[in-house]
C-alpha cells in the first residue's frame, strides 16, 4: 500500500506547477466547505496574536494563510520530482558573500528558519551552497510512512536530517565543520528546553538548542528570512546573529516577519499549547 501512495504522490509531482496551483485551489475551496481543517485553532491564534485588528481583517488573513498553506502542501509533493535548476530558479538567496566566507573559513554554521514560506524548499535550496556539508534537526512525524517520505525529499539533494532525540549523540561524535539548520518555531517538550519571550502577543515558549549549539561549536549564525515573490517563488535574506543572544534575536526578527506578511506562518499549529 505505501508503494502505491508513494508512486501516486510521485506522479502527481511531475504535473506542471500551475496545474498543481490549480489542485491546491480545489482542495483549498473543499477545505473551506466541507473540512475546515483546524479552522479553530488558527483563528484563534490569529485573533490572538493581532488583538487590534479587526474582526474583517483577522479572517481576511486566515483565508490567504490557507491559500498559501495548501500551496506548500502541493509545493511539497513536487519536491519528489523537482530538479536542482528549478529549485535554483524558485528560491534565491539574496547576498551569499558572508555565509560563502563563513564556509570558506571552515567554521561550524547554525542557520535559524521558521515555518514561514517554503521551509523544505529553503532546506532543498542550502544543500545546493558548495561545501556547505548541511543538516537539519527535525522531529520524526508520528506516521512512519510519510516520515520516510519527508526524508526522501530533504535528502535528495545531498543535506543530511538528524532526528532531535539522537541530536546530542550526533553532536559527540560529529567532529567535521558542518551547517546546522533549525526550524526554531517549535514548541519544545518541556520548559527544561526552552525559554520564555513575549511574542505576538503572548509569552511563548522557545527552544534554546540551536543558541546552546551556536555557543558549543562557537559557530557563526544566522536567521534565514524567507519571503514571498509571488506564488511558487522565494527570496532568502540571510541575516547574521550575535552568538550571545542568538534566541532573543531570533524571536524579535521573526515577529517582524509575520507582523510584515502574516499569512505565510503557520497559524494552523498549535504553537501555544504549553
Amino acid at each position: 500500500m505505501k508503494h502505491i501512495i508513494y508512486i501516486v504522490l510521485f506522479l502527481i509531482s511531475l504535473l506542471p506547477m500551475y496545474v498543481l496551483f490549480m489542485f491546491s485551489k480545489i482542495i483549498n475551496l473543499s477545505n473551506k466547505f466541507f473540512f475546515y481543517y483546524r479552522y479553530n485553532i488558527t483563528l484563534n491564534n490569529i485573533e490572538t496574536s493581532f488583538p487590534n485588528l479587526k474582526s474583517s481583517q483577522c479572517k481576511e488573513i486566515f483565508q490567504s494563510f490557507y491559500n498559501h498553506f495548501f500551496n506548500i502542501i502541493l509545493e511539497t509533493i513536487k519536491s519528489l520530482s523537482i530538479n536542482k535548476e528549478s529549485i535554483l530558479k524558485r528560491v534565491k538567496i539574496n547576498d551569499l558573500t558572508k555565509l560563502k566566507s563563513s564556509i570558506k573559513n571552515k567554521k561550524n554554521i547554525v542557520i535559524l528558519c521558521a515555518h514561514y514560506g517554503n521551509w523544505e524548499w529553503l532546506f532543498l535550496r542550502l544543500s545546493l551552497i558548495n561545501n556547505i556539508n548541511i543538516n537539519a534537526i527535525y522531529q520524526k512525524l508520528s506516521n512512519k510512512y510519510f516520515n520516510e517520505i519527508i526524508i526522501k525529499i530533504r535528502t535528495k539533494f545531498g543535506g543530511q536530517i538528524i532526528s532531535s532525540d539522537k541530536w546530542k549523540q550526533f553532536l559527540l561524535k560529529h567532529k567535521t565543520r558542518s551547517t546546522y539548520l533549525f526550524v526554531a518555531d517549535q514548541v519544545p517538550q518541556n520548559n527544561i528546553n526552552g525559554k520564555r519571550f513575549n511574542f505576538l502577543n503572548k509569552s511563548t515558549l522557545f527552544h534554546v538548542s540551536p543558541e546552546k549549539t551556536a555557543k558549543l561549536l562557537e559557530a557563526e549564525v544566522y536567521y534565514a528570512e524567507m519571503l514571498i515573490e509571488k506564488t511558487g517563488y522565494y527570496n532568502v535574506n540571510l541575516i547574521k546573529l550575535s552568538s550571545e543572544n542568538v534566541t532573543k534575536e531570533y524571536t524579535k526578527l521573526l515577529e517582524k516577519t509575520i507582523k510584515n506578511k502574516p499569512e505565510y506562518w503557520l497559524w494552523s499549529h498549535n504553537r501555544w499549547k504549553r
